[in-house]
């Protein structure tokens, strides 16, 4: 009967740090813990990012891996260049012809504006040519009426009158062909400029399409659910 006699101190010690303890835990409770609820499915609440590429190709290069630290514009993924910078060397050989063809359309358009200015400088002699040729038939006329002045002096007058009339009509069809000339070139100058500029554009796309093959984390953040491999093509 001795050895029960020795449990029933350690049993009431037992007893004891279990009420306690039950205390204690009811009293944090009573403190702290019955402002907060609890729940058998809780998560952590975290600011979630989706990063997808822009562009179509084979993955070239996966630099991270789940549950790593990146910063906002490190780069994640390289996607193969190849075709982005294929299509950037055609795209600037485009605009390299397209600036060709406008320089070749204002040279031209300055010869047209060279010739045009030629024409109505000779225009001008053509006038007065035209004019005095005018005013010696008229004397002619007068001086053979009084027979002062002979047939032949008046025939003369009278085929250069016409003949001065002549050249000053074919100058005034040079420079109307000339001004068509001017306006056709400088259409042809605003053409090109147009093509330049659109070469342009659609170097900057390509430059920007080859840009893209660098997935970069647009914020600071940590990796997870990484779901993308060398040699996969994505989307």
């Amino acid at each position: 009967s001795s050895p029960p006699k020795k449990r029933r101190p350690v049993l009431a010690i037992a007893l004891g740090i279990i009420a306690l303890a039950a205390l204690g835990g009811g009293a944090y409770w009573f403190l702290d813990a019955r402002y907060y609820e609890s729940t058998d499915d809780a998560f952590i609440d975290a600011h979630i990012v989706h990063v997808s590429p822009q562009i179509a190709g084979r993955v070239a290069k996966v630099l991270v891996d789940d549950n790593q630290m990146v910063q906002a514009g490190q780069v994640l993924i390289e996607i193969d260049p190849a075709d982005a910078a294929a299509k950037l060397a055609q795209a600037q050989a485009t605009a390299v012809s397209a600036a060709g063809k406008l320089a070749q359309a204002q040279a031209q358009s300055q010869v047209a504006q060279a010739t045009l200015e030629q024409m109505r400088a000779e225009i001008g002699g053509a006038q007065a040519n035209a004019t005095n040729a005018s005013t010696d038939l008229k004397r002619y006329e007068t001086l053979a009426r009084t027979q002062v002045a002979s047939i032949a002096q008046l025939d003369n007058a009278r085929a250069l009158a016409i003949s001065s009339n002549a050249t000053l009509a074919a100058s005034g069809k040079k420079i109307a062909t000339s001004e068509a000339q001017v306006q056709l070139a400088g259409s042809q100058v605003r053409t090109a400029e147009a093509d330049l500029a659109a070469a342009q554009a659609q170097v900057d796309q390509a430059k920007l399409s080859l840009s893209y093959t660098k997935v970069v984390a647009p914020e600071a953040g940590r990796v997870t659910q990484k779901s993308v491999a060398v040699g996969n093509f994505v989307q």
